[in-house]
């Protein structure tokens, strides 16, 4: 484990929270689970774990950055949304301009999938897929850095 990944957030049971590490272990988790669902065709579940990917690596990003929540052991969406893009993008430069939009687009597929009568096609659900890919594997290659 780097220091990247060796950094803790606050909050979590036992007075020891989890490392950016943990964070980015359940992002690939819940990428493996979006390419399973994609591939079985389940496209409203393969944009729904797309978007906890995305989420769940913005925090390990943000973690590993020193950013803590405001409230112990939560990050709320709007705020990962935001500080992932203006903090780690456009101030730090730490992520590629290309994945600013990138959380607030899959979880608007996110809340067509899981809440609105909308259908979700394979090529949304293919491009979720790409997207919260390129996003969970930029944080990886920033945290094991």
């Amino acid at each position: 484990m780097t220091d990247r990944t060796g950094g803790y957030a606050p909050g979590m049971a036992g007075g020891e929270p989890p490392a950016s590490g943990v964070y980015l272990a359940k992002a690939l988790a819940s990428l493996a689970g979006a390419e399973l669902e994609l591939a079985n065709k389940l496209f409203n579940n393969a944009v729904n774990r797309a978007y906890y990917a995305s989420y769940q690596a913005a925090v390990a990003a943000l973690v590993a950055e020193g950013v803590e929540p405001d409230l112990e052991n939560f990050w709320p969406h709007d705020v990962v949304h935001a500080q992932f893009a203006h903090l780690l993008i456009d101030v730090r430069g730490r992520y590629p301009r290309s994945l600013r939009a990138t959380l607030k687009a899959v979880f608007d597929e996110r809340l067509k999938a899981d809440y609105e009568p909308d259908v979700i096609t394979p090529e949304t659900a293919t491009e979720a897929v790409r997207r919260a890919h390129e996003l969970v594997h930029a944080v990886a290659e920033e945290l094991t850095c």
